[in-house]
């Protein structure tokens, strides 16, 4: 695909990502690279569809792997499939790249603006009040959206509850572990989450948990992956950015010992070492955006989508032997249960909280 600069509205951005989960400060700045904008694909629109000007605003890239390629594999599907425009931001950190950025493709008259970064919600409503014929899609939740926005956000907890209940299962030596980029709410909730649901597989299993304040650092999350396989974490729940690779290794030198990364389906990154990845539905939650606008079924709304709606577990591929069969009955039962309502787990209030998962009552999610 043929990539354009657009150089007219490059923006300065920190020299650490933010994970498009939601965020955090991890402080510092650098030059960022300038937007790109795909050509126009050739493709028709849908006969009930208008081609649109899409910007995505994010904190990855559409090539790393993970948060940031989810995001914009959807965006760019349903832009390719409307026949309409899309220019990206990439790498951006600090509230003011993200302002910045916006406020370039509102000057320029884009339709649609997707912000990927949850933690930038009031970038969202300050660009929205001040562009009333743009549409603003926030990849997180919005208290009171108005006319020109819409709020999707996964429950991340649920998909990592799953993952861990799955670690939970397969474990032998009572040790698992999670690390995660940076500690706040929406990051600790997919790290707490992981962590009840292996007690919900075995009550005293015990999860180590370590921040390592960056995203892209894979020699901090080695190191923070070998301590924890040290003190016998088998299985690590990864929930940082490229900075995995460094679990990757450091798994991958002893047989039996294995990650659980998200976002984007991360086989193909470390095949004898990544035993499923968590995949969020991302790509559907951007995509969805470009369709409402281009197709006239835009809904102003702020709702959390879980499973039933795009979340699901990567297949195990090549590691299909190392989880049993009953295992994977239970785990596809477990995926059921918390689509039906049969277990409900604590929200983000809980599980946003570091080691709140130890606390949790196990009974009271059954219901």
């Amino acid at each position: 695909m043929k990539l354009i600069v657009k150089s007219s509205i490059a923006i300065a951005a920190g020299a650490m990502l933010l994970a498009a989960c939601s965020g955090g400060s991890s402080g510092g700045s650098s030059s960022a690279p300038a937007p790109t904008t795909s050509a126009a694909p050739t493709t028709s629109a849908p006969p009930s569809c208008k081609p649109i000007k899409v910007a995505l605003l994010t904190p990855g890239t559409a090539n790393d792997g993970s948060w940031g390629q989810a995001v914009a594999r959807g965006a760019q599907e349903a832009t390719d499939a409307i026949g309409g425009e899309l220019a990206v931001s990439d790498n951006l950190n600090e509230p003011g790249d993200y302002e910045q950025a916006g406020n370039a493709f509102g000057a320029e008259g884009y339709d649609l603006v997707i912000n990927a970064n949850a933690s930038m919600v009031d970038v969202t409503n300050k660009l929205a009040a001040q562009y009333p014929d743009t549409y603003f899609g926030q990849v997180g939740l919005i208290d009171a959206p108005t006319a020109n926005e819409s709020a999707k956000l996964p429950e991340l907890w649920a998909g990592s509850f799953v993952a861990g209940y799955l670690a939970g299962l397969i474990n032998t030596s009572g040790q698992v572990g999670t690390i995660g980029g940076f500690e706040f709410p929406a990051l600790t909730s997919e790290m707490e989450g992981f962590a009840l649901g292996a007690r919900y597989a075995k009550n005293d299993i015990k999860t180590q948990r370590t921040y390592i304040n960056t995203w892209t650092d894979a020699a901090k999350a080695g190191a923070a992956a070998t301590a924890m396989k040290a003190a016998g974490a088998e299985i690590i729940f990864s929930a940082t950015d490229q900075a995995t690779q460094g679990i990757f290794k450091v798994m991958g030198e002893t047989p039996g010992h294995y990650v659980i990364p998200q976002y984007n389906d991360k086989h193909d990154q470390a095949p004898e070492v990544v035993l499923t990845s968590v995949l969020y539905g991302l790509d559907l939650i951007t995509g969805e955006f470009v369709s409402d606008v281009a197709c006239d079924t835009w809904t102003s709304e702020s709702v959390m989508t879980s499973w039933g709606d795009g979340m699901a577990l990567a297949p195990y591929y090549n590691l299909e032997s190392v989880v049993p069969a009953d295992v994977r009955a239970k785990v596809d039962e477990m995926k059921m249960e918390l689509e039906n309502g049969t277990i409900v787990l604590p929200g983000i209030d809980v599980l946003g909280v570091p080691g709140s998962a130890d606390k949790v009552d196990l009974n009271s999610l059954k219901k």
